[in-house]
């Protein structure tokens, strides 16, 4: 009876080893994922920034181009109205 309790006491002990390392194993593995979490986060952060500021910056090149668009549009349908006329 004497040597049964020591064999559960020393299952209990590796028991109780396993369970603390998983439990470091566990708490390592959820900040990780905190982590990984938050790097996401700021990446998206700064990718949405970057596209937001070059569109600013960018944005007084593309009206010049939708104005010099218009006028060649506007200027070719003038001209296929001129040869209509003929």
């Amino acid at each position: 009876m004497d040597q049964e309790i020591q064999e559960i006491r020393a299952e209990l002990k590796k028991v109780s080893k396993l369970t603390e390392e998983n439990s470091v194993i566990l708490h390592a593995i959820q900040r990780r994922a905190k982590l990984a979490l938050l790097w996401s986060f700021f990446r998206w952060m700064i990718i949405i920034g970057i596209a937001i500021g070059s569109f600013y910056y960018i944005q007084p090149y593309l009206e010049q181009l939708a104005i010099i668009y218009q006028k060649l549009t506007g200027a070719k349908l003038d001209f296929i109205e001129f040869f209509r006329r003929f």
